[in-house]
């Protein structure tokens, strides 16, 4: 009887669709801090190297080091998901730091010389514009608080100083869109699909959900 693989295993490998790095919800879900690792992404890449090992895994012969050989890719697997994880939080942060320069500078040309109040909603948004990159005035209420006057303004605000993008997602409804994580996230999708984990060095070998 051939080995299964352990549920631990097997929820980190096919537990997450590929599209798990994508964030494309104005319903406040929080995708960017998922604890779940891109493992499934990497073994994607590593497709030739993920299939010799489930084969060794469930091999039948008493002296097999089919399960070694198994945890040593996916070992690797997960610590290339972890270092490829550690760097898109800091591509994020790094955007962070470039959006408060934006902001710091549209208020200076508009004669506000303080900087934001740390309870405004405006800076509220954008300290946690990575985790809600797509955000509505209803929604903007709902996850950060305030009234709807003061969450239209601090939108438009965000808009005017080059944050955000006004996109119509519904009738009568007004999305403003981060394209710049969404812009950082499809980057690490394709960065994951390369054999070396660096587009430069080797392409992807497939395209983001959602490439035509």
């Amino acid at each position: 009887m051939s080995r299964k693989v352990p549920a631990v295993v097997a929820s980190c490998v096919h537990g997450v669709p590929h599209r798990q790095l994508q964030i494309h919800h104005a319903n406040g879900h929080d995708l960017v801090r998922s604890p779940i690792l891109p493992v499934s992404m990497v073994l994607g890449t590593w497709s030739d190297r993920y299939v010799h090992g489930l084969t060794r895994f469930r091999d039948d012969q008493p002296d097999s080091t089919g399960v070694l050989d198994w945890l040593e890719i996916f070992f690797e697997a997960t610590g290339e998901a972890t270092l490829q994880a550690t760097r898109l939080a800091e591509e994020l942060r790094g955007l962070q730091q470039e959006w408060q320069n934006r902001v710091s500078h549209y208020r200076q040309v508009s004669g506000k010389r303080r900087a934001l109040r740390a309870d405004s909603i405006e800076y509220r948004i954008l300290r946690q514009l990575p985790d809600h990159p797509l955000l509505t005035v209803k929604t903007a209420t709902e996850i950060f608080g305030g009234t709807t006057t003061s969450a239209a303004q601090a939108l438009d605000n965000l808009t005017a100083a080059g944050v955000l993008t006004r996109k119509s997602i519904d009738r009568g409804v007004t999305g403003y869109l981060a394209h710049d994580v969404f812009d950082v996230i499809t980057i690490a999708e394709r960065r994951l699909a390369s054999t070396r984990f660096d587009t430069s060095v080797a392409p992807p070998t497939r395209s983001p959900a959602g490439d035509t």
